[in-house]
């Protein structure tokens, strides 16, 4: 017999002016100001690309607004390293850029697609920022591109700067007062689920000794450690953490029926992979 789920319980948490201002503020400049040109040089390309290049650089435009909005949203420390990574990639490609150079990852971009879809920025600009697998010459490509590419980094520093203002986590204190106070949190068994791996190791940080995180590059033994935990059916049962701070990795290869509550910190952008954390 499968277990019953329960309609999902939202859980909210407050802004104060000045934060909600701040959060307005880089919404704004992230999804109407920024032009996510170092994403899509071949725009700017002043000879021919094909129909799925140029499909295909307008998507990754769009999936990086998507992973900055989503990062906001999962925690004000994931932004910010996400930021930072941003303003550091900005500044490489221009230095190159007025060495003559464009770089263009045209052979891992499916890769990026998957690491996009997966959360996974770091290794996105790592990729993006190492990888140079085709090299056009800076002259080739539109003046709009050099002034687009510097708008976007002044915008990157200023939302630095904006953030700066900010000392607290509203979202992090929230959810330390539901395992202090939330008769059901505290009592039980719990696994928390977030998309980022930054917010992960975060959470698991702030939350204290009784929590164990698991993420991508988590090894054997820590895999043992949730297995033994929060599986209901582990060979070696034991009852050392009673919260677990996950990525989505773990949800789709582990049996985690010893707990039977399950929080998301992130809002579920992919339906389908929300379902595969509570059933």
């Amino acid at each position: 017999k499968f277990p019953e789920v329960e309609n999902p319980i939202p859980l909210y948490y407050q802004l104060n002016e000045d934060e909600d201002k701040i959060f307005n503020e880089t919404i704004r400049l992230i999804a109407q100001r920024f032009k996510y040109a170092r994403y899509t040089p071949l725009l700017y390309y002043k000879g021919k690309i094909t129909q799925p290049e140029e499909l295909s650089q307008r998507n990754m435009g769009k999936f990086m607004k998507v992973l900055l909005v989503k990062r906001l949203e999962s925690s004000f420390y994931a932004f910010r390293n996400s930021i930072d990574r941003f303003i550091h990639s900005y500044e490489m490609f221009l230095k190159e850029f007025d060495n003559g150079n464009v770089y263009v990852s045209k052979k891992y971009i499916n890769k990026i697609f998957e690491l996009l879809e997966n959360d996974d920025d770091e290794e996105v600009q790592r990729l993006i920022d190492e990888v140079k697998a085709e090299r056009y010459d800076s002259k080739n490509f539109s003046d709009e591109f050099k002034i687009d590419l510097q708008n976007d980094l002044d915008i990157l520093k200023k939302i630095k700067v904006l953030w700066e203002d900010v000392s607290r986590d509203p979202k992090l204190e929230k959810l330390h007062r539901e395992l202090s106070e939330n008769k059901i949190l505290k009592n039980k068994k719990l696994i928390i689920f977030t998309e980022s791996k930054e917010t992960a190791e975060y959470l698991t940080g702030n939350i204290g000794s009784k929590a164990l995180g698991y993420n991508g590059s988590s090894n054997e033994a820590v895999r043992d450690k949730v297995i033994n935990n929060f599986d209901a059916r582990a060979r070696n049962p034991r009852d050392d953490y009673k919260i677990l701070v996950s990525t989505e990795v773990l949800s789709e290869g582990v049996n985690l029926h010893g707990s039977n509550i399950v929080t998301n910190y992130d809002i579920p952008w992919n339906p389908t992979r929300m379902m595969q954390r509570v059933v």
